[in-house]
Formats: structure tokens, sequence, C-alpha cells
């Protein structure tokens, strides 16, 4: 299992990707080939965590948080789009 080490600001990057316009988050991941990783895209409000694990494949849920633990840098971009 993978852990991220500040909760809150996981679920604030989690809101922010579900508000995000797909070509504005491929542009900071890359596209389809180079690791964008697609989340619903239709989250209101509630647990994201929660909403996000009902509504992804456990493996893209997991590919996404390995991808937020490993490109801090990116996830600085996706944040202040």
């Amino acid at each position: 299992m993978i852990k991220v080490k500040d909760l809150e600001h996981w679920k604030k990057f989690l809101r922010k990707m579900e508000r995000l316009p797909q070509h504005s988050i491929q542009s900071v991941m890359g596209g389809w080939k180079k690791g964008y990783i697609d989340t619903p895209g239709y989250y209101h409000k509630g647990d994201i965590i929660l909403f996000l694990k009902n509504n992804m494949s456990p493996t893209d849920y997991n590919k996404l948080k390995k991808w937020y633990i490993n490109n801090p840098e990116k996830v600085k971009k996706i944040m202040k789009l």
C-alpha cells in the first residue's frame, strides 16, 4: 500500500485534478502514452478519496498516488493551474 505523507494536501490535489480540464492535466503529466492518468471528472462534494476509489480502478488510483509522490514539481504546477 502506498502511503501519502500529507493527507490534506493529497485531498486538495485530488480535488484540483477533478476540476481541471483534461488538456491542462495532460500538459503537465504528459499525453496518454507518457503517463497521463485519467480521473472520473465529475466529483462535486463529499470524501474525494472515497469517490475516486469507487470510480477508478485500484490500479489507476495507485498509479495516481505513486505519480503524486514521485513528481512533487509537477504536482506544484498542477496546483497552480
